[in-house]
């Protein structure tokens, strides 16, 4: 029986370039993860980008997440990481001398909600006064933006409103849950939140990971996905790279891998520029 001939797709015959190359390498990388999550949902999620890295370069690559998101942006800072997933408002705290420069972000469109339990009486931020909101790290993309439309609606950079910090929002929504504060932030899928009410009495709501419902009080602007930063000392496979990210939407078999990743919606080119809006959010450091 004779075989029928093997056909290469570009996206495949880019990467066996890119393997043959010299990004045909023996070292490990390291990518490294902001705690956005639990370590382990975190691991869960990333492994299979992690496993692609690892099959474009034909070379390791080692997952590692921080305990908490200043010790993630001290790693950076010294250049522990090869390649990292971070928020968008990481990029321009880097600085401009930064070695680490923005390679691809996801086409995701996220939103910053703060959110009560249905059962309980807050309708709008100012209920929130003489309460508790528990939040992720406090330097993260949605405390940030929580932080903001708190002190807005009470015009006051210290407003009423007790700060309960966890490490992130997951741990943030189970403390609101387990009654330790009356509210909570998250982060979620932009596109699956409902358009606000123009009726008070019609509250918005949005089901919780275990299912139950929860109130939303107040919402951001959405803002981009996370972002994958690459060092300079493995810049040299940058454009080849760029393309194999960009690549994956054009094929079902690498709309599979984005799925896997958890990106469906494939990435598209970053730039420093596309950051500066989230540039005063971390100034303080």
């Amino acid at each position: 029986m004779s075989r029928r001939p093997r056909r290469w797709g570009p996206g495949l015959i880019l990467a066996l370039a890119l393997l043959t190359g010299h990004a045909l390498a023996d070292d490990t990388w390291e990518l490294g993860l902001q705690p956005f999550a639990s370590p382990h949902d975190l691991f869960q999620r990333y492994a299979p980008l992690r496993d692609w890295f690892a099959e474009v370069r034909q070379a390791p690559v080692r997952l590692e997440a921080s305990r908490d998101f200043l010790h993630f942006l001290e790693r950076l800072q010294t250049e522990r990481y090869d390649v990292a997933i971070v928020a968008p408002h990481v990029v321009p705290a880097l600085g401009e001398s930064s070695p680490y420069r923005p390679l691809v972000r996801s086409r995701d469109e996220l939103a910053m909600i703060i959110v009560v339990p249905m059962d309980t009486s807050p309708r709008q931020l100012a209920d929130l006064e003489d309460t508790t909101l528990a939040t992720p790290a406090r330097h993260s993309l949605g405390t940030r933006l929580a932080r903001e439309r708190v002190g807005a609606v009470f015009d006051s950079e210290d407003p009423p409103v007790r700060f309960l910090e966890f490490p992130h929002h997951n741990a943030a929504v189970s403390a609101m849950q387990r009654g330790l504060a009356e509210a909570a932030v998250l982060v979620i899928d932009a596109r699956a939140l409902d358009p606000p009410r123009p009726l008070r009495d019609e509250p918005r709501t949005i089901a919780l990971a275990d299912g139950s419902l929860a109130r939303i009080l107040a919402q951001s602007d959405p803002f981009p996905g996370m972002t994958i930063v690459l060092h300079e000392r493995v810049q040299r496979d940058v454009l080849e790279l760029e393309t194999l990210f960009l690549q994956l939407s054009d094929t079902t078999q690498g709309q599979q891998r984005l799925r896997t990743f958890g990106h469906p919606r494939g990435f598209e080119p970053a730039s420093p520029e596309d950051y500066q809006a989230f540039k005063s959010l971390m100034d303080d450091l």
